[in-house]
């Protein structure tokens, strides 16, 4: 199963988060919040001070992928459901927020402004934003002539002023089993954001494969509330999804 583990410690909320390139998760290097990342194999090459965790946070599951035991998710009293229709438990993001709101790093005065802001969204990524590609030229490869074409995905970078933190990322890509363009939303986690930023970094994650980040203040806490903000401009389905959840935990985290 490809989980993050959420606790509560001493009042405090810390996730366990794979150091690895699989699934939702992909640990790449970059210089800085605005350049592309460069993927690296975890397993065998050691971490650096310019490392970070790429995780693709989810918000809900399918109830059947619970019952399965393909996603884990400790809400299963309260139901949603999605834009597709499915019936969904809180899952991810959604239980982190619930657990936040549990212990008092999240009010329920924030959860009513974060819904009144959502549901007056009228602009979406998705609708408003396309894939761009530009001829670059020709090129001979191998005796073998092409045109060459450069391909654009928009992408919109989030709350990455404090180095070292946290920040979110959203990138229009192609849909993979249809046709047109859908955003996908990523938390990046530096290196050195992680409790155990020390003992990760020079190494790889066949030594150290978990990395810890402990949400221990109000400011932190309000980061992955943000991230609600986010995935209700991606579009539409999003905006509805979020709505509904966040109307789950106003009424039952509390």
């Amino acid at each position: 199963m490809d989980e993050i583990q959420i606790e509560e410690i001493n009042k405090e909320i810390r996730l366990s988060i794979p150091l690895k390139s699989q699934g939702k998760f992909r640990c790449k290097n970059r210089s800085a919040a605005n350049e592309y990342g460069i993927g690296f194999a975890p397993k065998t090459e050691a971490f650096d001070e310019k490392s970070y965790v790429e995780w693709q946070i989810g918000y809900d599951a399918k109830v059947e992928d619970v019952k399965s035991k393909k996603k884990a998710t400790s809400l299963t009293k309260n139901t949603f459901i999605g834009a597709n229709g499915n019936k969904k438990y809180l899952y991810e993001l959604s239980e982190i927020t619930w657990k936040l709101c549990e212990i008092g790093s999240i009010s329920k005065k924030q959860i009513e402004n974060l819904l009144k802001e959502i549901v007056s969204y009228a602009m979406f990524l998705q609708e408003n934003f396309q894939i761009q590609m530009k001829p670059a030229g020709t090129e001979t490869i191998n005796g073998m002539k092409s045109t060459r074409s450069e391909i654009s995905l928009p992408t919109f970078t989030f709350d990455a002023e404090v180095q070292n933190e946290i920040f979110t990322e959203i990138s229009i890509q192609k849909q993979q089993y249809a046709t047109g363009v859908q955003p996908m939303l990523y938390v990046i986690i530096p290196v050195q954001a992680f409790d155990n930023a020390n003992d990760i970094i020079g190494n790889n994650s066949s030594k150290i494969p978990l990395g810890y980040y402990t949400i221990t203040t109000k400011e932190k806490a309000e980061i992955f509330l943000k991230i609600f903000s986010y995935f209700g401009l991606c579009s539409e389905k999003h905006q509805h999804d979020v709505i509904e959840i966040l109307k789950i935990i106003r009424d039952n985290a509390f």
